[in-house]
């Protein structure tokens, strides 16, 4: 059975950048972001700012058969009733083996990085 382990996860710009010049990057603006898989939250942080890397290395070994998705999304109230996805990944049993792999999560504002590995 195939497994999924993720790495980091690297903001480049947050979802709450207010800068129309997406090559600007603002490091003062915090994210609170969050990954779910399979309709279940995997991890979350209460802040992040550009140029942040978070290690993932504690987060559960996610077991799959034929595929799994990983969505990231940005919290913006304590009720999920807005709260903004960022974007989304299936990763499938096809990627076993192929080592170190990155998926870039890319919204209108926001731009992150997760690095992860299929065993």
């Amino acid at each position: 059975m195939p497994n999924l382990k993720l790495l980091s996860l690297t903001c480049h710009r947050t979802d709450d950048s207010i800068e129309e010049d997406y090559d600007v990057i603002d490091t003062t603006v915090e994210d609170e972001p969050y990954l779910v898989s399979n309709n279940r939250m995997i991890w979350s942080i209460k802040m992040m700012r550009a140029n942040d890397v978070e290690d993932l290395s504690e987060v559960e070994t996610i077991f799959f058969d034929e595929s799994v998705d990983i969505e990231l999304w940005d919290r913006d109230s304590e009720h999920n009733i807005t709260n903004d996805k960022i974007g989304g990944l299936i990763i499938t049993v096809s990627q076993k083996g192929l080592g170190i792999q990155k998926h870039e999560y890319k919204s209108r504002n926001a731009r992150y990085t997760l690095t992860y590995r299929v065993d």
